[in-house]
């Protein structure tokens, strides 16, 4: 690993922050492709400030692995569940 200076390191420590925090409001905002990006960026950002070592090499797994995984929620249809309601009022009186 490339040694840097303590002010490059604490440049790169903000800049890893920043990207966290970017990645958790695209997360929030179900912005799938931004959050992809960002855990990119964070991705560059470990490998840059630390050794690689398995605990790291485990933890940027987990990231990859979360930014794979769709962002979408399944939403029932508007008045579906009424219409489910309904249905199991009809299936009771029979």
């Amino acid at each position: 690993q490339n040694l840097i200076s303590p002010s490059e390191r604490q440049a790169a420590l903000t800049a890893l922050r920043l990207e966290i925090g970017n990645a958790r409001i695209a997360l929030q905002l179900r912005q799938d492709a931004e959050f992809k990006r960002s855990v990119m960026r964070i991705e560059q950002w470990l490998t840059r400030l630390y050794a690689s070592t398995p605990a790291l090499q485990e933890r940027r797994a987990r990231l990859r692995a979360t930014a794979a995984a769709p962002l979408s929620v399944s939403v029932p249809l508007s008045g579906s569940s009424l219409l489910e309601l309904r249905r199991l009022k009809q299936e009771n009186r029979s």
